[in-house]
């Protein structure tokens, strides 16, 4: 299983762990804190894939240039 394919699947599990219907017997206050880490979660996944992809599009490009060059 490729990189990315964890970092998918990790977002996947996040996501699913959510249940809309688990929010509506929850407190306000503890409601705002579940959507506030949940949201910083996915974001945290999000950016961490971001990351990956740029840096093998940079590692990528790289070794282009340098076959390029040669």
């Amino acid at each position: 299983m490729s990189l990315r394919d964890h970092v998918d699947h990790a977002i996947s599990q996040v996501d699913e762990g959510l249940n809309p219907g688990d929010l509506a017997d929850m407190d306000e206050t503890e409601k705002i804190n579940v959507q506030k880490l949940y949201r910083e979660t996915l974001h945290q996944c999000y950016g961490f894939g971001f990351e990956v992809l740029c840096h093998s599009h940079c590692t990528r490009n790289s070794e282009d240039k340098v076959r390029y060059l040669l």
